[in-house]
């Protein structure tokens, strides 16, 4: 038996633990590691960091197991204040220590938490959105002027989500315009000069698509008329 062991190919032995053999398993190896490129790749176009940014500060991981995708506060959330409280420090670190994008001249500066789909991400943020909403009703001094939430998802409309900023910013409907430019233009001057806070849920971004980076781009612009210290917190 031990000859004949010897005499097949390791790659067509079954791993013991997985059931799969060397070539398989070596296949779904490549596939988890294709689909992390993909997702350090979002984290790159967009500025988000992906385990350590260029300052050394080490972006916010996440471990639970729960999923939530709407902007409601989520119940019963255990063992995420440490993550929260980190998260909301960061978001207000004073421009000397969390600047701005300069190489692309922006008021906003872009944190982002990242992991496995079902790992919590968007209950996280969830916290996040619901104590820096809960100042701002409050008008806790050093707060955001505008505290926003919108869930970009895999497909995305740009007018669906200009008009979704545009009732997040003012509390009010948002008219059918006649043109995306207009709808721009109106959201823009609810922006202007404010320091916002954007929540992106559930982003989506793949490398082999040319113009995921360009509709992403479009997506967060019209926070470019805001005031500095503005943020962009993305899942």
């Amino acid at each position: 038996m031990k000859n004949l062991r010897s005499a097949v190919p390791r790659s067509l032995l079954k791993d013991k633990e997985s059931g799969m053999s060397k070539v398989e398993l070596k296949k779904s190896l490549e596939k988890i590691e294709s689909a992390i490129n993909d997702a350090c790749e979002v984290l790159k176009q967009l500025n988000l960091p992906g385990g350590r940014d260029d300052d050394g500060r080490r972006a916010v991981a996440t471990n639970s197991r729960r999923a939530v995708t709407t902007a409601a506060p989520p119940i019963g959330v255990i063992g995420r204040d440490e993550d929260c409280d980190k998260i909301i420090a960061m978001l207000h670190e004073k421009e000397d220590i969390c600047q701005a994008n300069t190489a692309s001249d922006t008021c906003y500066s872009v944190i982002g938490i990242h992991g496995m789909a079902g790992s919590g991400k968007s209950t996280l943020a969830q916290c996040v959105y619901d104590h820096e909403k809960k100042c701002k009703q409050e008008k806790m001094e050093g707060h955001f002027d505008i505290v926003m939430w919108i869930h970009v998802s895999q497909k995305f409309d740009l007018d669906s989500i200009f008009r979704e900023m545009f009732e997040g910013a003012t509390g009010k409907s948002c008219d059918n315009f006649n043109s995306r430019n207009v709808l721009t233009e109106k959201l823009e001057d609810e922006l202007r000069g404010k320091q916002i806070l954007q929540v992106l849920n559930d982003v989506w971004y793949s490398s082999r698509s040319s113009g995921d980076h360009e509709e992403l781009q479009k997506l967060i612009s019209p926070l470019n008329v805001g005031k500095a210290g503005s943020r962009i917190f993305g899942d």
